[in-house]
């Protein structure tokens, strides 16, 4: 059985890796954030020249657009379940190495 002092320094060295992991994930959400503005434009103008046109190809890469950026959306939910995962890992690391 490992001793209290390995146990904190593993502890520790997780919750500081997560940080690290958690910095990275926050990060993500901005280029992500960028990503979903985007290509809401890119739609939108895609929508515009359509209405404009009448063509079939600004038809085809709006709806395109408009399914990327809710692949894009789902990403988002995805880095956010990551988010709140890791958070309450750091949570209970903590509160054991408050105990022990």
């Amino acid at each position: 059985m490992a001793s209290v002092g390995e146990v904190r320094a593993h502890l520790s060295s997780a919750v500081m890796r997560a940080g690290e992991g958690i910095g990275a994930l926050e990060q993500a959400r901005e280029y992500v954030g960028g990503a979903i503005e985007a290509f809401q434009d890119a739609g939108q103008s895609a929508s515009a020249a359509f209405e404009g046109s009448g063509n079939d190809d600004a038809a085809a890469a709006m709806t395109l657009y408009i399914e990327a950026e809710s692949h894009v959306r789902a990403m988002m939910g995805k880095l956010e379940e990551a988010l709140q995962a890791a958070l309450a890992a750091n949570e209970h690391c903590e509160t054991y190495m408050g105990i022990i």
